[in-house]
């Protein structure tokens, strides 16, 4: 009896042993060769195969198929003929989403990128235009358990097109005010031109507006071009905007309007000196200048000045230089029309001068243009 126990647990044994290995011993070394898995130092023929991870959201670290590839072979059967972007530079083309066709000589196996397979889509150039597109897939997650792509399946060509992009410009003023007859283009600027593109700045009055971007009227009386001579003469509120011409990878394209003030420009006709050397001010004429003058003042002309005599003959003495002081006149290389001194006293007749004990010292720096003052009326 013990002789017939014996031999049934060494049978039973010898049946175990007869088993396959359902896991590697402790620390031996692996090795993956053709999607195989074998132990050893040198690996050597195993009984599965190792699928690459899928993609980086599904948290995958690979997925190992016991046994022998029992996977379905499948070839795609149907895919896009061309994919499309704007231009941005580069040859990749990963962020435009195609989906695949596949069979298996029976089924079709409709597979979405990012869940059933990746692709990465290069252009064979970064500009603008038509390509050609080379397409390499790998399949992951589920679909890379029940399936295997047949040989040559794994890249393709297709077409792929690049439309021109629409650059963002923005257009600045270094100053959102200027004075009539001051130049534009210094105050201007823009930003996110196309390198080789044509910039162009052209402004409108306020009342014009609605007509910004009209290419119809751009480079009219309504909507001027400003170039290195461009100023606005009217005082009033006007829109600039910027428009860049097209190149080979961009669009023509214009930016937002900006608000520029043109304020009435101040006219300095003639400066005043102390006696004692101090500023006395600027003065937008020079009867102006002589009024505000005292005695010992030098006042120095910064323009010709002509006198208005259609407002004298009317009584109004704004534009009628007069000296009532004793002062010095730089004419700083100017013109005077006419300058008396005394007092102008008025009657029923016009005006005449009362002379008192005034004086004025004439300062000539070009003789020609000082000829201009009356001698019978200046000591």
């Amino acid at each position: 009896m013990k002789k017939r126990v014996l031999s049934l647990f060494m049978a039973l044994a010898l049946c175990l042993t007869l088993l396959p290995t359902a896991a590697f011993a402790e620390g031996e070394d692996v090795s993956i060769s053709g999607g195989v898995i074998g132990g050893g130092e040198t690996g050597g023929e195993g009984g599965g195969i190792y699928v690459a991870p899928g993609s980086p959201t599904e948290g995958g670290g690979g997925t190992y198929i016991s046994g022998e590839d029992a996977r379905t072979e499948i070839w795609c059967v149907r895919k896009p003929d061309s994919i499309g972007r704007s231009y941005d530079g580069t040859t990749n083309g990963d962020t435009i989403p195609i989906d695949l066709t596949f069979t298996d000589g029976t089924n079709e196996i409709k597979l979405k990128e990012g869940t059933g397979f990746t692709a990465k889509k290069t252009f064979d150039s970064a500009d603008a235009g038509w390509h050609t597109v080379t397409v390499e897939i790998a399949l992951i997650g589920e679909a890379a358990v029940k399936y295997k792509l047949q040989a040559g399946e794994e890249k393709f060509e297709i077409g792929g097109n690049i439309n021109k992009a629409y650059p963002k410009l923005t257009v600045s003023l270094s100053q959102t005010t200027c004075t009539a007859g001051e130049k534009l283009l210094p105050l201007l600027s823009v930003e996110g031109a196309p390198e080789d593109a044509e910039v162009t700045y052209y402004y409108l009055a306020s009342e014009f507006k609605n007509w910004v971007g009209s290419s119809d009227v751009e480079g009219s009386e309504a909507m001027p071009k400003i170039d290195e001579n461009t100023a606005i003469s009217e005082p009033g509120t006007y829109y600039v905007y910027a428009k860049s011409g097209a190149t080979k990878n961009y669009e023509e394209e214009r930016s937002t309007t900006v608000e520029l003030t043109v304020n009435e420009a101040v006219v300095e006709a003639a400066s005043v000196t102390r006696a004692d050397g101090t500023d006395g001010g600027t003065y937008e004429s020079l009867p102006a200048a002589l009024n505000a003058a005292q005695d010992g003042d030098t006042v120095k002309l910064l323009a010709n000045h002509t006198t208005n005599w259609g407002d004298v003959e009317a009584g109004e003495y704004a534009t009628l230089a007069v000296v009532k002081k004793t002062l010095t006149l730089d004419l700083n290389g100017m013109t005077v029309d006419y300058l008396t001194v005394g007092d102008v006293v008025p009657d029923g007749a016009g005006v005449y001068l009362c002379c008192r004990d005034y004086s004025v010292r004439v300062r000539y720096r070009m003789t020609r243009q000082a000829e201009s003052l009356s001698p019978t009326t200046a000591t």
